[in-house]
């Protein structure tokens, strides 16, 4: 938690931000932030890895922005893992510039365990995204 105010001007909170993260099960974590900067940005932002079962798991994250009411980002879908291979599928809508214009993905990969992976980098949007997320 961080909280910067400024008592010279009077009016109030220049800058919050919270964080909060909770481990479950195995692999499972559950993220939720609020970020605000005067004049400039008030967001939240949640993001998690649920598994399935042992090999399934969900993932997803929304971001969202409170002063232009609209999301900057969601992404959600599921992973499968075994010992030799891991699988990926993903979508994904974000804002790509500074005009607002949009983009959506769908995102697929296949890994074979130390030896590479086929499709997107997933793994390394999901460990962006996601604070805590693990292969």
């Amino acid at each position: 938690m961080a909280q910067q105010w400024n008592p010279a001007d009077g009016r109030g909170t220049e800058l919050s931000a919270l964080r909060s993260q909770w481990r479950f099960a195995e692999r499972g974590v559950l993220n939720a932030s609020y970020r605000y900067r005067k004049d400039l940005v008030e967001l939240t932002d949640v993001s998690f890895t649920a598994p399935i079962d042992a090999h399934w798991r969900a993932v997803g994250r929304w971001a969202w922005s409170v002063r232009d009411r609209r999301t900057l980002e969601a992404l959600g879908g599921v992973e499968w893992r075994s010992c030799c291979v891991a699988v990926r599928v993903l979508a994904r809508d974000f804002i790509r510039d500074l005009n607002g214009d949009r983009n959506t993905g769908l995102y697929v990969e296949i890994e074979l365990n130390g030896i590479g992976s086929f499709g997107r980098d997933s793994e390394r949007l999901l460990s962006d995204a996601i604070l805590g997320y693990s292969p």
